[in-house]
This record gives structure tokens, C-alpha cells and sequence, in this order.
């Protein structure tokens, strides 16, 4: 999946919901942050399930590239170990429930 989200990603530039949510995990920080380069009036996306292939860069890039995020779900993706750092960088969206997932620290 990974390399799919690395060669759509730049074609769908005005995406505003994105459902990534997997069940067998193949999703890195590098399609994230292929995402946030090329997707800045995403609203809604869901990462769920990516368990340990997503951390802390990926989300801070989601932060700075995609002013519009509303909501990130962000649920079992055990990577992500600057919780609070993540959070700041979202404090101004609408939705950072994904944050309080038990499978994050």
C-alpha cells in the first residue's frame, strides 16, 4: 500500500477525506508524508491500524502540511511517542480524539 499512496497521492492533490486504514499494516512515514506534500485541504484521514509503521515524523508532517485536518485518526499506530508534542501541533483543529487511542503513548 505504501508505494500506491506514493504514486496517487500527487495526482489527487485535492483530496479532502482519505481512509487508509489496514489490515495488514504496509503504511510508512514516507506515504504520510507524501500525503501532507501534496494534499494541504485534506479534512479527514484515517490511519487507524498502521500499528507500527507510522510515527511521530509522519504525523508532524500531517501537522504543518495539511492546515485544513479536522480530524486524524490515528488509532493503533504504537509509534507515535511525542503525544503531547503531536497534539500541540493540532491544538487549533476540531478533532484530535485519535490522540487518546489506548494504542498510543
Amino acid at each position: 500500500m505504501n508505494n500506491l499512496v506514493l504514486s496517487f497521492t500527487p495526482k489527487f492533490t485535492k483530496l479532502l477525506t482519505l481512509v487508509l486504514r489496514q489490515e495488514n499494516p504496509q503504511l510508512e512515514d514516507t506515504a504520510v508524508e507524501t500525503i501532507a506534500k501534496f494534499c494541504h485541504d485534506l479534512q479527514d484521514l484515517d490511519l487507524s491500524k498502521s500499528f507500527k509503521a507510522i510515527g511521530d515524523l509522519g504525523v508532524m508532517s500531517l501537522a504543518y502540511g495539511c492546515p485544513d485536518l479536522r480530524c486524524l485518526d490515528l488509532c493503533g499506530c504504537v509509534r507515535i511517542i511525542e503525544r503531547k508534542a503531536n497534539i500541540a501541533c493540532f491544538e487549533d483543529e476540531d478533532c484530535t480524539d485519535s490522540f487518546s487511542c489506548s494504542g498510543i503513548m
